[in-house]
């Protein structure tokens, strides 16, 4: 039952015990709401560290990305001075290909015949 508090009367003993459990209620909801503000608040920085984390990954990838697009076309320049030196050298009837056949071939004879 709800009685309106008159002016000159003191609130009755029921009264007073449930205004002292709305402040104890109080007080653990608002040590409560500091709880949740304190790991909001944790949570908004490791999000901050995970995005600088982030661009600084991002940052690699991009400096990563431009070496290996430096040494594919070191490789593509090289591989194709490489083949014209082979076509250059292979040309001639391959001459400098059977010299250097011949010359493995007479090593191979000269070994054979030091180990007999």
């Amino acid at each position: 039952m709800v009685r309106k508090q008159q002016k000159g009367v003191e609130p009755d003993e029921i009264e007073l015990q449930a205004m002292a459990r709305f402040k104890e209620k109080d007080a653990a909801m608002d040590l409560k709401a500091d709880i949740i503000a304190q790991k909001a608040e944790e949570w908004k920085k490791q999000a901050q560290a995970l995005g600088q984390k982030q661009d600084q990954v991002v940052h690699m990838v991009d400096m990563v990305d431009k070496e290996v697009q430096k040494t594919n076309k070191t490789l593509v320049t090289q591989n194709t001075r490489l083949k014209g030196i082979v076509a250059k050298y292979r040309a001639p009837n391959k001459f400098c290909l059977d010299v250097a056949m011949v010359l493995v071939l007479i090593c191979l004879v000269t070994v054979i015949i030091g180990m007999v």
